[in-house]
């Protein structure tokens, strides 16, 4: 049998909210709270191909297959800052925070993350006798990512009022581009022994390895090179079984097993050289997950 899937998809979104959650305004002169205006267009779009051959060889069953994934994901951010009292001393030297908002934002902000993702995946199923099954698996995996930032902050543009220029001049703010790229390959296997040792009991015991490919925080970044991270790789073991009890009105299942990860990727809250907190991912130092499951 061969089989051939295809698949394409495109989402966009445009994203208008209050930032800070409240427009209360504020009298004092000598306090300098910010209104905060988020506006953001984001799109992603991504084509799959996907080409599958399967064929049975008495006791062998054999899958080989090949995976073409690519995708294009993008923010276009026209977020502002202003001062909620446009009378506030902040709006004047040594700071010159925005007092006011624009009414058009010349120089939004853009990021963009370009994917290109090959694998080659095979699968062999051995019925040994009528109890015993072995089953062997790997994929080949080929992760080629691009990455750009327009190089400067909305804080810059938008609160501290510098403008966007390359190369960028007293008074301005870089925006030159900012690019990287992470390209990664990794081989996955997994192996798993199943025994039938009666009719509607099975135990079985599994291995297997699981691989993320690394990249780069962009967003709100002035620098690319503190901001990569690595990829996540997991081993995972797992012994359980599958049962049937009281001419099948009873079904119990159970498994142990045991993940252990390294440089999984996590989500932190970093602050940048600008001082603002921002969303970003991080290699964890050590992450292993126990556990067992009944049902």
């Amino acid at each position: 049998d061969f089989t051939l899937n295809f698949g394409w998809l495109r989402n966009d979104a445009h994203n208008i909210a209050d930032g800070d959650y409240n427009n209360i305004p504020q009298p004092l002169s000598t306090v300098g709270s910010l209104n905060a205006q988020v506006d953001e267009i984001y799109a992603n779009q991504h084509r799959n191909w996907e080409l599958r051959w399967s064929n049975t060889f008495g006791a062998v069953d054999v899958i080989l297959g090949a995976q073409k994934f690519n995708e294009l994901s993008t923010l276009r951010s026209s977020s502002q800052f202003w001062l909620r009292n446009p009378n506030s001393i902040f709006g004047g030297p040594p700071f010159f925070f925005r007092r006011l908002p624009t009414q058009t934002v010349a120089f939004p902000g853009l990021y963009s993350r370009d994917s290109d993702y090959t694998g080659y995946y095979g699968s062999l199923q051995w019925q040994i006798n009528d109890q015993l099954r072995l089953a062997v698996e790997g994929r080949y995996n080929r992760d080629d990512l691009d990455y750009f930032t327009s190089g400067f902050t909305r804080l810059q543009v938008a609160v501290q009022q510098l403008v966007p220029m390359c190369p960028a001049t007293p008074g301005g703010a870089s925006s030159c581009g900012l690019t990287a790229n992470r390209s990664q390959s990794k081989f996955t296997p997994r192996v798993s022994l199943d025994w039938k040792w009666r009719d509607g009991a099975m135990t079985y015991v599994t291995f297997a390895e699981g691989y993320k490919p690394g990249g780069y925080n962009v967003n709100e970044v002035t620098e690319l090179a503190s901001q990569g991270y690595d990829a996540e790789n997991v081993v995972t073991y797992e012994i359980g079984a599958k049962t049937e009890w009281l001419d099948n009105r009873l079904v119990l299942n159970g498994a142990v097993f045991y993940n252990d990860y390294t440089d999984q990727q996590v989500g932190v809250q970093r602050v940048d050289p600008s001082g603002a907190t921002l969303s970003a991912i991080a290699n964890a130092g050590n992450v292993e997950i126990k556990g067992f499951e009944i049902e």
